[in-house]
């Protein structure tokens, strides 16, 4: 939605406000903020207040080289690193279960 990624999210409220969490996935680009009105700050925020927390998806081939294997480490993101960085990325947006834990690695096919 090239920078309405907010506006999007905003869009879910009611959704989000009858408890549902499912996993978001979204591409961010500092760039587009003009474009669709919002930052990448707004839509961290706003996931943030619903229990979210961001992790960076990586491009498998680039950061694990061509045969990479069964699974791979997401990073912990903030709005600041994406911003300051000015690139885009892959967002992963997972809510914490109710022991405020989440998995840090998963599996691909």
């Amino acid at each position: 939605v090239e920078g309405g990624e907010s506006r999007v999210l905003q869009g879910m409220h009611g959704f989000f406000s009858r408890g549902l969490r499912p996993i978001v996935i979204a591409e961010m680009t500092p760039r587009f903020a003009d474009r669709g009105g919002a930052s990448v700050s707004e839509s961290f925020s706003y996931l943030s207040q619903f229990g979210y927390s961001a992790f960076v998806i990586p491009r498998l081939k680039a950061e694990y080289g061509p045969n990479p294997r069964k699974g791979f480490m997401l990073k912990r993101v903030e709005a600041s690193d994406i911003e300051q960085a000015g690139n885009q990325e892959d967002i992963i947006f997972v809510c914490r279960n109710a022991h405020g834990e989440m998995s840090a690695e998963i599996s691909y096919l």
